[in-house]
């Protein structure tokens, strides 16, 4: 007797449906431009990055990480794809009061990709060669708490805040 099993995954993925919660995302970065936590040019490059990864269905989620002056990640908002869709709020973007932080912190973005992606190679190729991008990132720990969620006909994201910023 033989048994065979298949598992099937399928994706809500459309580039106007990625666009639209990247645009909430870039939003939530303008709030940092800001408070001086990352620059414009470098928000609208993670906009990019992040549209191309989505693009090759290969980003299970992101996060950006707040990097206090010594160097401590003392928190930040982690970004988990859903794109089975099963999602289906759409909160305003923002939200965020970046202000409290101690002078001179600064926000990265760390990518966390989906290595059973057909494209995952291809995306970690065109990530480090010719993005800019390195492999010694570190995911951030402690308590996660849903904040908000950004989604377009069940393709979206959940925002959640991690940390006690």
């Amino acid at each position: 007797m033989s048994q065979t099993s298949t598992f099937t995954r399928t994706s809500t993925y459309t580039e106007s449906r990625a666009r639209y919660i990247l645009g909430k995302v870039y939003e939530d970065c303008l709030s940092m431009v800001f408070a001086d936590l990352v620059s414009k040019a470098e928000a609208e490059r993670w906009r990019n990055d992040l549209l191309f990864m989505l693009s090759k269905e290969a980003l299970d989620s992101f996060e950006i990480q707040l990097v206090s002056p010594t160097g401590s990640r003392v928190g930040g908002y982690r970004y988990q794809l859903d794109d089975a869709g099963s999602i289906y709020s759409d909160d305003d973007s923002g939200g965020s009061d970046f202000y409290g932080l101690n002078p001179g912190t600064k926000a990265n973005l760390f990518v966390t990709l989906r290595t059973t992606s057909t494209r995952y190679r291809e995306v970690v190729n065109e990530l480090i060669t010719n993005r800019g991008w390195g492999s010694n990132g570190v995911s951030l720990q402690g308590d996660s708490t849903y904040d908000r969620g950004y989604s377009s006909s069940g393709y979206g994201l959940n925002r959640n805040k991690i940390g006690s910023w």
